[in-house]
C-alpha cells in the first residue's frame, strides 16, 4: 500500500509530460515555451514534496530495512530499491532546513534550465546563412538543395538558397557540402550558439547552473 502504489502513481502526468517534452525539443512555439516556463517549477516543486515528505519516506525506509524478511518476489525487489534509492538521493535524508534549501536550489535549476533552453532556441533560430552561387551547393545531393531553396523562398529570398542550424538544414550541409570553409562557417556558428555575449547568451547561466550543482 505504499511502495506500489508510489510505484503506479502518475502515470497520466507521466504520460502528458512525455508528449509535451517531445513538443518542446522538436515543435517549440512561444505558446509551449511560455507553458514549460509555468510548468516546469511546479513540476519541480510536486516532485520535491513526494520525495522530501518526511512521513512517506518513513514508510518506505520501514520496507527497505526489512527487506530481507518480506519474502518479496524479484520485481518487488526491484521497484523497492528503485524507490529507495530516488528517495535517499532526492535528499530524504536530509535535516528539515536542509531540505528546505535543496528545495529553493533545486526551483531556481528548473527555471535556470528553461532559460537556457529558451535562449538556445532563439540562437538556433535566429542564424542563417544566404547562398546565392551554384558552386556552393557542389556535392549536396538534389533533394537537399531543392530545399535550401525553399527555405530561402520562405525567408523572401528567391533564387538564392538558405542554410540553417536546425538539425534537417544543417547535417546533410556538413556531411555533404564539398566547400569546406562554409562547413567550417556553419560547424562554428552550431558550436558557439548562446556565446556571443547577445540577448541569447547563456555563459552567466551556466555558470550559475554549475555553481548550484556545486
Amino acid at each position: 500500500n505504499t511502495v506500489a502504489a508510489l510505484g503506479a502513481s502518475g502515470e497520466q502526468l507521466g504520460r502528458i509530460q512525455a508528449v509535451f517534452g517531445t513538443l518542446v525539443s522538436a515543435q517549440s512555439t512561444p505558446e509551449i515555451q511560455a507553458i514549460q516556463r509555468e510548468m516546469a517549477p511546479r513540476l519541480t516543486r510536486h516532485r520535491d514534496d513526494t520525495l522530501l515528505d518526511d512521513r512517506l519516506f518513513r514508510k518506505v525506509k520501514v520496507l527497505w530495512d526489512g527487506r530481507d524478511g518480506l519474502g518479496l518476489d524479484p520485481d518487488q525487489k526491484v521497484l523497492l530499491e528503485r524507490t529507495w534509492k530516488s528517495f535517499v538521493r532526492a535528499g530524504a535524508q536530509l535535516d528539515p532546513a536542509s531540505k528546505e534549501r535543496l528545495k529553493a536550489l533545486n526551483g531556481e535549476l528548473t527555471s535556470l534550465g528553461v532559460k537556457f533552453g529558451d535562449n538556445l532556441l532563439a540562437a538556433t533560430n535566429g542564424w542563417r546563412l544566404e547562398l546565392d552561387r551554384p558552386e556552393q551547393l557542389s556535392g549536396l545531393p538534389s533533394g537537399h538543395v531543392a530545399a535550401m531553396a525553399e527555405a530561402a523562398t520562405k525567408a523572401g529570398l528567391p533564387g538564392k538558397w538558405v542554410v540553417t542550424l536546425q538539425g534537417p538544414s544543417l547535417w546533410p550541409f556538413l556531411q555533404g557540402a564539398d566547400n569546406r570553409d562554409l562547413r567550417r562557417q556553419i560547424f562554428t556558428a552550431y558550436v558557439t550558439r548562446g556565446d556571443h555575449g547577445d540577448a541569447t547568451d547563456n555563459k552567466a547561466t551556466l555558470s550559475r547552473i554549475a555553481a548550484l550543482r556545486a
